[in-house]
């Protein structure tokens, strides 16, 4: 005799029941493959990948006046240095913005139990929060930038959040914008 799939805790159910617990499981698969359609639809939409390499090389190909360039992340900040500067560009730790060391509520909480003191004995202060770079000034941090740097104008480099943005340069004015693959690059002028 063939074998042959049958449910036999459903079978055991009454007519009425028995539809009712088709339904159900029919309701849970469905659900299901959405939940796994929507995680897959999600990835897509948010590259992992960010091409630094690429937006460092049309900054320093576009940037013939050496305009500063803005990175307030802290990794894309390192990315942008890596590509601008060179892999011994300087230390993580002796480049960041002294008033706001990070976005991160985790550093935060730990730099303020840290106290000054310990700050400075673990040199875990920053000495300056920019870098002179061949293509211009990478500045780095949350805090506004100077007023000459503003005048000046600047690059703006954030990311896809900064997309649906009317107005993304965080001081000044949007003049342009261009798109990588993760990365935003804003061109800011004086307001």
């Amino acid at each position: 005799m063939p074998w042959r799939w049958r449910c036999t805790c459903i079978e055991r159910l009454r007519p009425e029941a028995r539809l009712r617990a088709w339904g159900a499981a029919l309701v849970v698969a469905q659900l299901a493959f959405f939940a796994v359609y929507g995680a897959g639809w999600e990835r897509l939409q948010a590259p992992r990948k960010m091409d630094f390499h690429r937006v460092a090389r049309d900054i320093a190909q576009n940037n013939t006046e050496r305009r500063d360039i803005y990175v307030p992340s802290n990794v894309r900040y390192w990315a942008m240095a890596r590509y601008l500067q060179g892999p011994g560009w300087g230390s993580l730790l002796a480049i960041q913005d002294p008033a706001k060391i990070d976005d991160s509520d985790t550093w935060r909480r730990i730099y303020e139990k840290l106290g000054d003191t310990w700050l400075q004995r673990l040199h875990l202060k920053g000495a300056a929060r920019f870098i002179d770079t061949p293509h211009g000034r990478l500045w780095v941090g949350y805090s506004a930038l100077p007023d000459e740097v503003v005048a000046r104008g600047y690059y703006f480099v954030g990311d896809n959040k900064d997309r649906d943005k009317p107005q993304a340069c965080p001081q000044g004015r949007e003049t342009s914008r261009k798109s990588y693959e993760g990365v935003m690059v804003f061109e800011c002028s004086n307001p």
